[in-house]
């Protein structure tokens, strides 16, 4: 009787370990590139690329988020400011859900032809990504901070969970005025490719 309840105990305890890895070999079938640039851009280009209809507001946050095509994508990216330009761009690739501590920093030093454009900024956050029935998720989650050449830096966050956009990118921006009194936008772009 004790051998029969030590092999029903050794058989349960296998099963539930063999269900678990399951569970984790599920997570694991998923997996992406995450292309990610920073930049600053136009009024102009954002209201050019970005359809309002699929734009929302991100909750407790100075940004917005929509999704935009290649061609979308492509006016905002022909408009970066020349000065700072291209802030920072990484690609990762992402195998895990909910997520994968990521970073990036910049900064501007002054000098003369830009004294009012220095300062610095950084993100710290997650990515993940996950296969869900029949779909794939991802997940975007960073606090940001923004500080070149602005009157009030960005301290926000940003956050996206739901279905992969498939050939869009998720685009976050934030409205922002410079020391000379010009309008800008912080975007934060992220192209997420499915590698399986």
């Amino acid at each position: 009787m004790k051998n029969m309840r030590q092999l029903v105990l050794s058989v349960f305890l296998t099963a539930v370990a063999l269900l678990a890895g399951c569970k984790t070999l599920t997570t694991r079938q998923a997996s992406a590139n995450f292309r990610y640039r920073v930049f600053e851009t136009t009024a102009d280009a954002i209201d050019r690329a970005v359809r309002k209809e699929l734009t929302e507001t991100v909750p407790n946050s100075a940004y917005s988020v929509s999704k935009v095509d290649s061609e979308q994508l492509g006016v905002l990216l022909a408009d970066i400011a020349d000065r700072p330009g291209l802030l920072t761009q990484r690609s990762r690739k992402i195998s895990y859900w909910p997520k994968i501590a990521d970073t990036w920093a910049y900064s501007k030093a002054y000098s003369e032809q830009d004294a009012y454009l220095t300062g610095a900024g950084t993100g710290a956050g997650f990515l993940g990504v996950r296969k869900k029935g029949r779909t794939y998720e991802v997940r975007v989650e960073y606090n940001v901070f923004h500080s070149i050449g602005t009157r009030n830096p960005i301290r926000s966050r940003i956050f996206y969970e739901g279905e992969h956009p498939g050939d869009r990118a998720i685009v976050f921006f934030a409205a922002l005025e410079r020391v000379d009194g010009s309008k800008i936008f912080h975007v934060i772009a992220f192209e997420i490719g499915i590698t399986m």
